[in-house]
């Protein structure tokens, strides 16, 4: 809870005043403070202020955009160009009569992310799977070949009318 996180931060916020030399706290000890903790920033530059400290904003600033650097870096995706396997294939939704389906893999693409690994995104010439929209979350299930070797269908999301 929020009280918590205040006592926790009031105690680690003296530890990094006793143990700061001068009257500046470093940024980077504000923004761990901050990240690690949740402690907001705003009432530790407050604090430090009442007690005749200064808080390093632009180191904290700094900190904060190395943060959102990594997390951008982690969540990018790469998509591969689409492999059409069958032109000119419309694509049909069958979920109101239908769970089941023999189906045709029209095309395919690769999907990369550094958070998640690569997947694919398949489309197919009928599909069982209600694409997300309208509030609606996307169909999940499998996909079974002859052999009994089976796929997950993670989510299903409609994509320039494909």
């Amino acid at each position: 809870s929020f009280l918590r996180t205040l006592e926790q931060g009031l105690i680690l916020l003296n530890r990094i005043v006793e143990e700061t030399k001068g009257h500046t706290v470093s940024g980077e000890k504000a923004f761990e403070l901050y990240d690690t903790y949740g402690f907001p920033i705003d009432l530790t530059s407050l604090i430090l202020g009442e007690n005749g400290y200064k808080l390093d904003e632009a180191g904290f600033n700094k900190e904060l955009q190395k943060q959102k650097d990594r997390s951008r870096a982690a969540s990018e995706m790469s998509t591969d160009d689409w492999t059409v396997l069958i032109n000119d294939a419309d694509q049909e939704f069958i979920g109101y009569d239908a769970l089941e389906a023999n189906v045709k893999i029209t095309r395919y693409r690769k999907v990369t992310s550094k958070k998640e690994g690569d997947m694919y995104q398949l489309v197919f010439n009928l599909t069982p799977f209600y694409a997300e929209g309208g509030g609606q979350v996307g169909d999940k299930g499998y996909l079974e070949d002859v052999n009994g070797d089976v796929v997950y269908i993670l989510d299903t999301k409609k994509e320039n009318n494909v």
